[in-house]
Parts: C-alpha cells; structure tokens; sequence
C-alpha cells in the first residue's frame, strides 16, 4: 500500500472517529438552577464588597443559567424547578440593576429592571430601580418615565416616603425643563416667525412665476397667483391625505403585531407557571376581564400627592398595561422541600454585562445619588 493511501485512510479514520464523538452534555435543569444561586450569592458577596464590576459578571452567569428554563414546558423541566429558575433569574435581573446603578450604567440599570417588569408589572424593586435609573438620565422622556413609575410604587406602597419624594422631585425637574423649552421655542418664534413667513411667500410666487411662463410657453391659459395658490393646497391636502391613511394603515398593523407579541408572551408565561395555553379570544377576554376587576378593586391611596390631570392620565395609562396575569417569581417558603447539593461546573454561560455610565449634573446635591438605591439592597 502507498504511503498516499495509508495518509487517506488514517484522514477517514479520524474524520469517522471525530463525527462519532457525543456532543457536549447540556446541564439539567437542577444543575442550571443550583449554578444560578451560586453565582446569585457570589455575585451578592462582591456586591457587599464593593467589586461592582465583578458583581455584574457573576450575575451574568447566573441569568444565562436561569433564562433559558422560563422558555422550558414545566412538564419536562418540573414545577419546583421551573418556580426556583423562575425566582433566582428575578432576583439576578434586580441586583444586577443594583450593581449597574453603583457603577452609574443607568441605560443597562433600566434593561435589567425591565426584564423583571415584563414578568411582573408590579415588582415594586424592578420600578424604584429603573425610575431612580431613568432620573439621573436627566431627559424629558426619562423623567416623564421615572414620575410614572415612581406614582405606580406609591400606589403600591402608600407609606413609601422615599418613592413619594422621588416622584415630587422628577415632577419638579420634567417641568423645570419643558418651560426651558418653551421658553426657547417663544424666542425663536419672536425672532424668525416674520421673517420665515415672507420667505415662504416668496418661495411660492417664485414657483407661480415658473408654472405662469410654463403655461405660456404650452399655449395655455394664464392663471394668477391666487388661483394657483389655491389649487396648490387643495394638492397638497390632497397629499396629506393620502399620507395619513398610510400612516394610519401602518399603525394597525402595528397594533397588531404588537397584540400577537404580547399574547405570545403572556402564553410563555402561562406555560411557565405550568398553566395552558390561550386562544387569541380568550387571551383578549381576559385581559378586559383583569382590567375590570382592577379597577373596581384598586384602591388608589394619593394622599400628601399633588397629582395634576397628566399624571392621573399616566397613572391610569399604566393601569392598563400589561403582559403577565400570575406571579413566576414567587419566593419559596421554608416549607418547601430543600434541594439536594449537586456538584455540577458552573462555567459561564453568556449573559448580562455593564459598562461604566454617567449622570447629569443638575441632581447633584438634591439628593438623588445612588446611596438611595440601596432601598430594599438584595434577596
């Protein structure tokens, strides 16, 4: 035999041997939900410590532990597993806000907070977090944001005072900036608002004049400047028109879109809890049925709240949205069975990260500083 042939037929013997090779074992759900609570109280320690950066690593290992069983059947994951997944991936996403708002990363704070609101609309931590988050982003959009959410967790909460003082110093900063803007769009009017309308006016009798020598040229009849005029917006309404019914065609599909992901989500959850899944109807049904009982047995403690027509519409705005009718992440009690030790390698697996960011500068001094986020510190 050559020595071509022997150096192929060893190539074919490895190629067999290489696909024949098992693939890698991918950790059971007990595995994912012990690796997740040990990274959950490592990344705690470092917390405690001061490594804030560190804090966030470890607790992105955890949540890429733990995320991926909230997407699993609970038949094939386990109720009891499925309900400790679903508790320490909560509690991950809150103290990795925590950790983000000690390194002042106050977009990636919100992006934690949120993921535990998708679940749980009301989780009174994940909205202190993303308002305290979005107040030191100091924009119109984040502290309209920030005063919602603050308003949500006083009705939540009527005894919070720190929640009440944040949303009264939100309310008085959103309105500090919008008469800064009012007040320079009323400067640029008085300055420009003339001068733009002659300019405008010109521009048209220019347009006129080439339409009037055009006309001539084409042997057709002249047409003044008014006629033209008119013409032109009875065009351009006509335009207009046509762009709204575009717009509006696009926002329904939109709504719609939005409707399915929100159903879709709201039977993930479902499926999660170990609940079946619900027709598109009976989701639609429900989610009138969840709004009716609320409202008529909500009651919304506003006392030591100034609370003007805005913020009221906010609030009921709120009411009105969601996407989970149960609660995943509710806290074993002591009576539950304790699970067994396993020794399992808990290697990273991807998850969340941080990055340092930067606050404004108006709230320094007012006492939004990030020694208030320590509210409710960790689970």
């Amino acid at each position: 035999m050559s020595d071509e042939a022997t150096a192929t037929d060893a190539k074919t013997e490895e190629a067999s041997t290489e696909e024949k090779a098992p693939e890698e074992a991918q950790p059971t759900p007990e595995e994912r939900v012990v690796c997740a609570e040990s990274a959950k109280d490592s990344g705690n320690a470092l917390l405690k410590a001061g490594d804030f950066d560190g804090a966030v690593k470890m607790y992105g290992d955890g949540i890429g532990h733990s995320e991926p069983l909230l997407e699993k059947d609970p038949v094939e994951v386990g109720e009891e597993m499925q309900r400790r997944g679903a508790t320490v991936y909560v509690a991950l996403r809150l103290n990795s806000a925590q950790a983000c708002i000690k390194l002042s990363d106050w977009v990636t704070a919100i992006e934690h907070a949120n993921k535990v609101l998708v679940l749980d609309k009301d989780n009174a931590k994940a909205l202190y977090r993303r308002g305290f988050s979005a107040v030191q982003l100091d924009s119109e959009g984040r502290l309209d944001e920030a005063r919602t959410d603050f308003a949500r967790l006083v009705q939540l909460e009527p005894s919070n005072r720190e929640a009440r003082e944040l949303h009264q110093k939100a309310t008085l900063r959103l309105k500090d900036l919008r008469q800064q803007e009012k007040e320079r769009l009323s400067a640029a009017m008085k300055g420009g608002l003339y001068q733009d309308h002659h300019a405008k006016l010109g521009r048209l009798q220019a347009v006129h004049e080439e339409e009037v020598k055009r006309r001539k040229e084409a042997g057709e009849d002249e047409i003044t400047f008014e006629e033209w005029t008119k013409k032109e917006k009875t065009r351009q309404e006509e335009h207009e028109k046509k762009q709204k019914e575009a717009a509006e065609k696009k926002v329904e599909e939109l709504k719609r879109e939005d409707e399915q992901r929100r159903w879709g989500e709201a039977n993930a959850q479902r499926v999660a809890a170990g609940q079946a899944e619900l027709s598109l109807e009976d989701w639609r049904a429900e989610l009138a049925k969840d709004e009716q009982a609320r409202r008529l047995q909500e009651v919304v403690n506003t006392d030591g709240m100034a609370l003007d027509e805005e913020e009221k519409r906010l609030l009921q705005e709120t009411k009105s949205k969601g996407y989970y009718h149960g609660r995943l992440g509710t806290v074993l009690s002591d009576a539950a069975p304790k699970p067994q030790q396993v020794v399992v390698d808990c290697s990273p697996i991807s998850g969340a990260s941080a990055s340092s960011g930067s606050g404004s500068e108006w709230n320094q001094g007012t006492g939004f500083n990030a020694a208030l986020a320590d509210w409710w510190y960790l689970f």
